[in-house]
């Protein structure tokens, strides 16, 4: 197999370690082929991984894998992917008892099967196990790595069967068997569809949360089973504070009907945080439970169901990753890997040119540039980009283009050039801030492509030209391979990863390439090359828009504010920004189909009739208590639409800023959040009473 690397007995590991390093037709990513022969072979494969390598592809054949495995921090990130969690297994038989090399008894956390230390470790249809057998711990997999991700896996054992120290880690339809505190330690991990199985009387968590920490433990739909007929508790706090959700989860009739246990310590009940939400199955009984445990509301529930709220704003289901890529269909992933490794080269090289500039100036950490500015403007008289004022501004403006031919949002532009040793971006913190580095938010980078297009027409100034192209190959560049772009690149992670429509970010980019595409003015300069990219990369923005139109009752009806890279789903982005049907970015984007592809009818006709189905009416906007306020029964005949609706429902939700809850009601909202944001919009009023018949005429 080309780019593929057999680790086994058979193989001399310098020879494979060679062969991976420089073989001349490596695959993307680079594949590590492992065989249950010999000895510790899947260890040898992860020691002998490549550092420089942004991802690489463990693959074990099916089989029983008898290994003590510690994967160490500075491993890259990397995914071990068996053929089925029946077929593929990891096993060891340490215990808390166990003797280590200088005869001294190993405690539980050295006694597990697999220790993972290092970030963005992946595994998927595998079996991790301990089978030491009950009446002592004994742990099948402890990891302190940071966005862990476990997908069809299966954890087996009996006693402290999962650690969980520190970090995020992700569980996607896992099963996970013990029964004495089998889930435990400190991270914070959301099991989402999981099968959680109790082998013997005990207690599934035993979570020691920090009291600094919003969540610990969060189970999302899944299914508590009690294979050995005892009865269990859902958990008891290893420490103060900890914190464990049930939400939507399926109970067996062996569940203690209090539900959970305080380690006999009554002063526990007054800082665990144990709760559920809408549990089903004869155990389901919230009558019963202890008095000290929460049932949560539907607005709570909703709020903590989401990963991407639990996760500190890591969705390891929406943002683009090379695991998430690994997934896809053999023939795409080519490309998708391309697009990963081009902006994680951009990060460097930027990353490696403010080091030697820190360097070269006797600096410790970068200055940073003034802030709360915008882009320059491109609508002023024609001879002001003439003027001394002008030369000084696009100066400015050119100094502070990044490395991959974008720029930041918000720099004060008239403070004066970028001097060596300052940051592009004024936004983050430490040493190194690394945050809007190359954005298309509040206009960003079209901003300041379209100011130096207008100034360029004035002073013909070769700088002024130059920035231009890096501009439009910045953007294209950074297009994703469906046609969407991300809010920032090079990547930076978070929601920043998502298509963005929110604040006409794309729309921004796809009216600047119509008008660089169509050669008018200011972009008659450009040459036909250029110009056809341009048409190339506009054309496939259009298909992205209408590949992601959101269906409701199976019908196409708008878009949400942010799309999953890959598969165009609707997701959420900032706690007030929930996976939604919404009404402002949907304007505009049909706004934008209506100019530039009016023969786009299907999705035009499609949003203008959800439009039409969803305005709202005897809603007002007013100050209360110097907060904005919209009373929903006020009466007033005007139309309304929610900033977010339902994607079900289709009814205005609206999701707190402050502890991301998603309210049927803005009056609930008011409550309990600021209300800066807009909530209800009126946007789409001159959609239908202006732009639609406009349309209809062309």
């Amino acid at each position: 197999m080309p780019g593929t690397i057999i680790v086994s007995d058979r193989m001399p590991l310098v020879l494979a370690i060679f062969c991976f390093i420089v073989g001349p037709l490596a695959a993307k990513p680079p594949v590590i082929e492992v065989r249950p022969i010999g000895t510790h072979p899947i260890q040898k494969a992860i020691d002998s991984l490549d550092p420089s390598q942004a991802f690489t592809l463990i693959r074990l054949a099916p089989g029983t894998y008898r290994e003590k495995i510690h994967i160490p921090k500075d491993r890259p990130p990397f995914k071990l992917l068996g053929e089925s969690a029946d077929t593929t297994r990891i096993v060891w038989n340490d215990s808390a008892e166990s003797k280590d090399g200088r005869g001294q008894p190993m405690g539980t956390f050295r006694s597990a099967s697999i220790t993972i230390e290092s970030n963005d470790f992946a595994a998927e249809n595998l079996c991790f196990e301990n089978d030491h057998g009950p009446g002592v711990q004994a742990v099948a997999l402890s990891i302190g790595g940071d966005r862990g991700i476990f997908r069809h896996c299966r954890f087996l054992g009996w006693q402290d069967t999962l650690l969980l120290r520190k970090k995020r880690q992700y569980f996607d339809q896992c099963q996970i068997a013990g029964s004495v505190d089998f889930i435990f330690g400190d991270a914070t991990a959301f099991f989402s569809r999981c099968q959680i199985d109790c082998r013997d009387a005990g207690f599934i968590t035993a979570a020691s949360t920090a009291g600094e920490s919003n969540h610990g433990f969060v189970f999302s739909r899944c299914r508590i089973t009690a294979s050995g007929g005892q009865p269990f508790f859902l958990g008891r706090p290893w420490r103060p504070h900890a914190s464990v959700h049930f939400l939507q989860c399926e109970l067996p009739a062996e569940l203690r009907r209090e539900g959970w246990d305080n380690w006999r310590d009554p002063d526990n009940e007054t800082t665990a945080r144990f709760a559920e939400w809408r549990s089903s199955g004869p155990g389901a009984t919230p009558e019963k439970r202890c008095a000290w445990s929460r049932q949560l509301d539907d607005p709570a529930g909703r709020g903590l169901s989401r990963p991407w709220t639990i996760l500190s704003k890591w969705d390891p289901d929406h943002v683009l990753t090379a695991e998430r890529i690994s997934r896809l269909p053999r023939q795409q992933q080519t490309e998708w890997h391309d697009y990963l490794e081009r902006s994680q080269h951009a990060m460097t090289e930027a990353r490696d040119l403010l080091r030697e500039e820190l360097r070269q100036a006797g600096l410790e950490r970068p200055r940073k540039p003034a802030d709360h500015g915008r882009p320059p403007s491109a609508e002023r008289d024609p001879e002001w980009y003439e003027s001394k004022e002008a030369d000084d501004l696009a100066e400015a403006v050119i100094s502070f283009q990044t490395p991959s031919g974008a720029w930041s949002k918000s720099t004060d532009y008239r403070e004066g050039p970028r001097e060596p040793g300052t940051h592009w971006s004024p936004h983050g913190g430490g040493d190194l801030p690394w945050h809007y580095v190359g954005t298309l938010d509040n206009r960003a980078t079209t901003g300041e492509i379209r100011f130096l297009a207008r100034y360029y027409h004035a002073s013909r100034s070769l700088k002024a030209l130059r920035a231009i192209h890096r501009g439009l190959d910045h953007l294209h560049a950074s297009r994703f391979p469906n046609g969407g772009w991300p809010q920032v690149w090079p990547l930076e992670g978070g929601y920043h990863d998502h298509i963005t429509f929110n604040d006409d970010a794309m729309i921004h980019v796809l009216e600047l390439l119509a008008d660089v595409s169509s050669g008018r003015e200011p972009f008659d300069f450009v040459d036909r090359n250029l110009r056809q990219r341009s048409h190339d990369d506009l054309k496939a923005g259009i298909r992205c828009l209408v590949d992601a139109q959101i269906e409701l009752d199976g019908k196409p009806a708008v878009w949400c504010a942010q799309h999953d890279p890959l598969t165009l789903a609707p997701v959420g982005a900032r706690l007030q920004e929930p996976a939604s049907l919404s009404s402002s970015e949907s304007v505009r984007v049909v706004r934008f189909l209506m100019n530039h592809a009016p023969d786009e009818k299907k999705s035009i006709e499609s949003a203008l009739a959800w439009f039409e189905a969803s305005k709202r009416t005897g809603i007002r906007r007013e100050e209360r208590d110097g907060r904005r306020f919209y009373d929903e029964q006020a009466g007033d005949a005007g139309f309304w639409w929610g900033r977010f609706h339902d994607l079900e429902t289709n009814q205005p939700i609206f999701s707190g800023a402050e502890d991301g809850r998603i309210y049927g009601t803005f009056a609930e909202l008011f409550k309990h959040n600021p209300t800066e944001y807009a909530y209800y919009t009126t946007e789409a009023r001159s959609l239908l009473s202006r732009d639609e018949p406009a349309w209809r005429r062309r």
